[in-house]
């Protein structure tokens, strides 16, 4: 029987995941740390 690949591992093989203290409203929690966060993915994605 064939083994099922993770699909996380397809869509995105180099994911990150971290844990914040952050509720819904992340911008307006800790807009530094988004953007940084959001700086840092787009630099990974090659688009910054």
């Amino acid at each position: 029987m064939a083994r099922a690949m993770p699909l996380p591992a397809v869509w995105a093989p180099d994911v990150e995941h971290r844990t914040v203290g952050w509720g819904h409203l992340m911008a307006e929690e800790a807009p530094d740390e988004v953007a940084k966060a959001l700086r840092d993915l787009l630099t990974r994605a090659g688009r910054s």
